[in-house]
């Protein structure tokens, strides 16, 4: 309906309108015909019966905004809104990147401190996915292609050398820059009004991962991080990428400084980021190494399968590889409340939560860098 836009009456002769027809819509099972039939009787009685006077139309309207509003309401109680029977949809089984980890056609986070190796570990999950070998944990990798988004390191100097370090197929492995070139220059690639060049690349490389490191570095100017609303719609577009395209979509997120006890609460920007994922983890340093060479993987947040054991880890640097890389040292009893908790100073034994490691560990010398 065209006019006149904003007159109260006008809306409330519209809601009284929309409210009959869900009335007549339960009684005459959505029969768009009769539903039709009925708001025009209503109408008709509204201009002689008082009783109907609710539905007299008001005089500002003219006879075809008379009918464009029947048509309008009619459309909206006869849309399913209400979707499809739950025994009409087919179930689907859930893909996984990584078994029980890692959800393939959403959104994952990893959270953590600078310095820890967040990013390292990034680059060890893309060069298995691009290389096809098995998980930490022994789960099956399928080989596929790897977007990566890096706005903090150099592609030559640091992210092509540690894929080397992590024996990454590297033709199947996409550096996507920070700053792309624009009709003006230079500028910054930003989410979410990059997303089809993302989808793009995603598209033409048999992707299966994507990795946002950090994702704070490209979120455009107009989403507020810490504002709930912002963030979920530009997240929701993102999501759905994911889901379209059916691959797992890593954000890399900073800690913030609110010192909180619970996890969930920890990683950079609103409370939309965590809850717009399916799945999240922290790194944190092992409380239980006294050398602080340990790192725990600790879930946050699995929607879609029960809480993984956490996971320990530690860069090394071989003598012919400029830069560290991450070998896996098994499961460890720690969680992520635990690397957020304050240390404890009850003189509990260190070690106590470590499990130990399966597999045979390679003699490597300890890396400085994360």
């Amino acid at each position: 309906m065209s006019e006149p836009v904003g007159d109260p009456a006008v809306e409330y002769w519209r809601a009284d309108l929309q409210h009959l027809a869900q009335q007549i819509a339960l009684r005459a099972e959505y029969d768009r015909v009769e539903i039709e039939s009925e708001l025009r009787r209503a109408i008709a009685k509204g201009k002689e019966d008082p009783l109907f006077a609710r539905y007299r139309p008001p005089a500002s309207l003219s006879p075809a905004s008379i009918e464009a509003a029947v048509m309008e309401v009619v459309d909206r109680v006869t849309t399913p809104l209400l979707g499809r029977r739950a025994s009409e949809i087919e179930p689907e089984e859930i893909r996984w990147l990584w078994p029980g980890r890692i959800p393939s056609g959403t959104l994952t986070t990893i959270d953590g401190d600078p310095g820890l190796g967040k990013s390292t570990l990034t680059i060890d999950f893309a060069a298995r996915v691009s290389a096809g070998t098995p998980w930490p944990d022994g789960g099956l990798c399928e080989a596929g292609g790897v977007v990566l988004l890096s706005a903090e390191d150099n592609p030559a100097s640091t992210i092509v050398p540690r894929l080397a370090a992590a024996h990454a197929d590297l033709d199947k492995v996409h550096c996507v820059p920070a700053m792309i070139e624009g009709s003006d220059g230079p500028r910054p690639l930003t989410i979410p009004d990059d997303l089809a060049l993302i989808e793009d690349a995603i598209l033409k490389r048999g992707t299966r991962l994507v990795v946002i490191d950090p994702l704070n570095a490209f979120l455009s100017g107009r989403v507020d991080t810490y504002r709930d609303q912002d963030v979920r719609r530009c997240l929701a577009a993102l999501a759905s990428l994911a889901e379209c395209t059916k691959v797992a979509t890593l954000i890399i997120r900073h800690l913030n400084k609110r010192g909180d006890s619970n996890p969930m609460y920890r990683g950079a920007g609103s409370i939309g980021l965590i809850a717009a994922a399916r799945a999240g983890f922290m790194v944190g340093p092992d409380p239980d190494d006294a050398e602080g060479n340990r790192r725990v993987f600790a879930p946050v947040k699995c929607n879609l399968a029960v809480f993984p054991p956490s996971l320990l880890f530690r860069l090394v640097q071989d003598q012919a590889d400029p830069v560290a890389h991450v070998e896996w040292l098994g499961e460890t009893t720690v969680t992520a409340l635990e690397l957020v908790r304050e240390p404890e100073r009850d003189g509990r034994q260190r070690g106590s939560n470590l499990v130990p490691c399966a597999t045979p560990r390679r003699r490597t010398q300890t890396g400085q860098t994360g």
